[in-house]
C-alpha cells in the first residue's frame, strides 16, 4: 500500500479537521479571543479550496447558485448587524460568517468533481453518526 494518497483522496484530512474543528468552539485561542473552531474551519476550507480550485472553474455553472445564496445571506447579516440595536455584536458575527464562507468555498471545490462526492459524503455521514 502506498504511503501517498492519490489527489482525489487528499480531501480526507482537511475535511476531518473541518468537521472535528466545528466541535471546538469552547476552546479560545489565547490573545485573539476567538474560538479555535473558527481558525480550524477557515484553515480547512482554504486547504480544500487550494487542493481543488481547478474544479471550481470547470463546474462554475452548477456552483454559481450556492455561491450567490451564501453571499446574499452574508450581506443580509451585515446589513442587519448595522441596523440592529447592538451593531458591534452583529458585526462580530458577520466576521465569523466570513470564516464560514471559506468553508463553503472549500466544500464547493471538494464536491465539484463527482469522483469525490461518494467518499466525502461517507466521511460527513460517519461524523454525523458519531
Amino acid at each position: 500500500m502506498s504511503a501517498e494518497l492519490p489527489a482525489e483522496r487528499l480531501y480526507r484530512v482537511p475535511l476531518a479537521v473541518l468537521l472535528g474543528g466545528s466541535l471546538l468552539a469552547a476552546i479560545r485561542v489565547p490573545g485573539l479571543g476567538i474560538g479555535l473552531s473558527n481558525l480550524l474551519i477557515a484553515g480547512a476550507g482554504l486547504t480544500l479550496l487550494w487542493l481543488y480550485h481547478a474544479d471550481l472553474g470547470q463546474h462554475q455553472h452548477r456552483l454559481l447558485p450556492p455561491v450567490l445564496a451564501g453571499l446574499a445571506v452574508w450581506l443580509w447579516s451585515f446589513v442587519s448587524a448595522l441596523a440592529g440595536p447592538m451593531p458591534e455584536i452583529g458585526l462580530r458575527s458577520t466576521v465569523k460568517g466570513a470564516f464560514y464562507a471559506l468553508a463553503l468555498a472549500g466544500g464547493l471545490a471538494l464536491f465539484a468533481a463527482p469522483a469525490r462526492v461518494s467518499g466525502a459524503l461517507r466521511i460527513v455521514l460517519g461524523f454525523l453518526l458519531v
